[in-house]
């Protein structure tokens, strides 16, 4: 599950991250593309979002339900109102259920998130903010 939380991350954790990967993605009217390969394909992510208050902390809990791309619906021509998105990623493992995700887009666009393994770890992110 991922948990966004509106306090910043502290930036000695996003100094050294050491999984680093590239999505290449076009958003349109009719959905969200993803590159796999050389084509783009249609890239699905149904998932259940809730919102938690733990200690006085706000945060957004993404419960992943399925997700990715559907090989049968190929972009075949680029629509004239798209946007082109170069997103890294980069992933430092904390401890054995916490990892720290920092997605840039564009190279100006940046988010951070956490990745819990189980639910009842979320206090414990409580740390690793400012």
């Amino acid at each position: 599950m991922n948990v966004y939380s509106d306090r910043v991350v502290k930036v000695d954790l996003l100094a050294d991250l050491s999984e680093i990967s590239y999505d290449t993605l076009i958003y349109t009217e009719s959905g969200i593309y993803k590159k796999y390969k050389k084509h783009f394909f249609l890239y699905k992510n149904v998932s259940d979002t809730r919102a938690v208050t733990v200690d006085g902390d706000d945060y957004l809990v993404e419960l992943q339900i399925s997700g990715g791309i559907d090989k049968t619906n190929l972009l075949t021509s680029i629509p004239y109102n798209c946007f082109f998105v170069n997103r890294v990623i980069k992933k430092k493992q904390l401890n054995d259920y916490i990892t720290v995700v920092q997605e840039i887009d564009n190279d100006l666009f940046e988010s951070n998130y956490f990745v819990l393994s189980e639910y009842d770890k979320i206090e414990s992110i409580r740390s690793y903010l400012e």
